[in-house]
């Protein structure tokens, strides 16, 4: 293809040749074409808004003030997600060495850009599948644009500090619309149980920034990687970054779930990322102690956001107590392998320096986590199984529920025993009256549930690796067209990006150099 259009899609051949001060020289009005693009977006972005948005009408102005138990805890989970996206992410990029200023400004503007556009996206195929003029807005709305800006901050670890501003930000016009096909498709038709989204953000993510990365960034073969080094550094404002958005998965993975099985749900999720914790811990120190070499604290760090994205498929789940347990355990030495070989192992094959270990904190766990849900999926029954639930089964896989005029396939609604009534499945006309008339009724079987499980996942997986590929291919061909692309020694360095200085200004220019070397060796 790139013989074809005369595109190199080698990143060595694009930015062979030039020096940090060339680069810079020749980017001196980007910040200027940034912040243009900035305020384009954001009045366009208004005027859609304004063309078709409304509030819901249980919000008009009008509208009694007292809240219900329910309407207080959706407002509670959109100001602890809203904390986790807008503060936590901010200061756990506080690890980016010599980047951290630079990389929590582009991370909130990014943000709020992302988190606007995926509303109006959101706005669009409402009205698209509900045949409606308006969107009428909600909280629930907002929550779930606050999970797709979650799942841009992930994408972004791949691309921040190495894309320029502009470019990185451009990439949201085809991550969002991937994203948002990749979450409607999960809830309108698949029906999938998936409450912390997994799927559909934490597995998009990491899947999208290392297929768009490795057309980016991908080396020739045979290239050295003695120059590449880890921009991670230890620090206790990221370390309070990844408390809140630790904090937050308690109640993301109880999104949909009924009120009375928030407390399993968080439960589950809270002895996932514990035995996550101790096990990536204990790991992790002994790993240390033999070889003689320093903690690898960016794999403990990343094992306290780890635990709730495993948890996020089953959380909900009838798992018990010990199999939350193991779950975690598995986390943690699953994230500690992946961080220490696999990862390395997979940037030499693609040719992509690492510079984080995103791969291993954020889509290991989700793939895990899935592929428990599609078990716990294929073992769920409402009154005979290795795990019941009775009508809550219907609440957690709404596919389940069978068509009007039978319960099962093989148990009719006349002539019941006693033994019928007590083993067979409640009828369909109790269930749509008991857990709500708007679900479907498929009448999947617990096999079927589980393959439709394993499809969220291949959607997932599928969506996000053709826009990430598509992301990279433009990102290309825009870099060839318009004079070669970034060096990779200004990957990092923040006065070719933004001129927001450093955060160790007041170290000396020694101390940041011994700063730098300790991290690398």
């Amino acid at each position: 293809l790139g013989r074809m259009v005369g595109v190199s899609f080698d990143f060595t051949d694009r930015s062979r040749g030039q020096s940090v001060e060339e680069y810079r020289a020749r980017r001196r009005f980007k910040q200027v074409k940034l912040g243009l693009v900035i305020v384009s977006w954001q009045i366009v972005i208004l005027i859609i808004l304004l063309s078709f948005l409304q509030y819901h009408p249980e919000y008009k102005r009008f509208a009694p003030v007292t809240l219900s138990a329910d309407q207080s805890a959706i407002i509670m989970t959109f100001l602890i997600i809203f904390i986790s996206v807008f503060c936590g992410w901010p200061c756990l990029l506080h690890c980016m060495d010599g980047f951290a200023k630079t990389g929590m400004v582009l991370c909130v503007v990014n943000g709020c850009l992302a988190f606007q556009t995926s509303l109006v996206l959101r706005g669009v195929a409402s009205i698209i599948l509900s045949g409606e003029t308006k969107f009428y807005v909600s909280v629930h709305d907002l929550t779930e644009a606050l999970l797709a800006t979650n799942s841009f901050n992930i994408a972004s670890l791949f691309l921040l500090g190495r894309l320029p501003p502009l470019h990185l930000l451009l990439t949201s016009i085809v991550f969002l619309p991937g994203q948002c096909l990749s979450r409607i498709l999960q809830i309108e038709f698949l029906y999938s149980l998936d409450p912390g989204s997994s799927a559909a953000i934490q597995l998009y993510g990491v899947v999208f920034g290392l297929a768009s990365s490795s057309i980016l960034f991908r080396e020739s073969a045979g290239t050295s990687r003695s120059g590449i080094k880890r921009n991670y550094v230890a620090s206790s404002v990221s370390l309070c970054g990844s408390f809140l958005i630790a904090l937050s998965f308690l109640i993301i993975n109880g999104l949909g779930v009924s009120g009375h099985r928030v407390g399993l749900v968080i439960l589950n999720t809270v002895l996932i990322q514990s035995s996550a914790i101790t096990s990536t811990s204990g790991i992790l120190i002994s790993i240390s102690s033999l070889r003689r070499k320093p903690l690898d604290f960016e794999l403990l760090q990343g094992s306290l956001i780890a635990g709730g994205i495993t948890a996020s498929a089953v959380a909900a789940t009838h798992i018990e107590i010990g199999g939350a347990i193991l779950l975690g355990v598995a986390t943690g030495f699953l994230i500690v392998f992946s961080g220490l070989y696999f990862e390395k192992k997979l940037a030499e094959i693609i040719g992509v320096p690492i510079s984080y270990n995103a791969v291993s904190i954020y889509g290991v766990p989700a793939l895990l986590g899935g592929l428990v849900g599609i078990v716990m999926a294929s073992i769920s029954e409402e009154k005979q199984g290795i795990v019941t639930y009775g009508l809550n089964l219907y609440v957690l896989y709404p596919g389940r529920t069978y068509p009007e005029g039978q319960t099962s396939a093989g148990c009719p609604l006349v002539n019941l025993t006693t033994v019928d009534i007590l083993t067979c499945p409640t009828s369909t006309e109790d269930i749509l009256s008991l857990v709500g008339s708007d679900i479907p009724t498929l009448g999947r079987s617990g096999l079927e549930q589980a393959g439709w499980q394993a499809v969220t996942l291949a959607v997932s997986i599928g969506v996000a690796a053709a826009c990430g590929t598509v992301t990279g291919l433009v990102g290309c061909i825009a870099a060839s067209l318009c004079g070669g692309g970034m060096p990779q020694e200004a990957w990092y360095n923040a006065s070719c990006f933004l001129e927001t200085g450093t955060l160790f200004s007041s170290l000396s220019q020694d101390d940041r150099d011994d700063r730098r070397a300790d991290n690398q060796s």
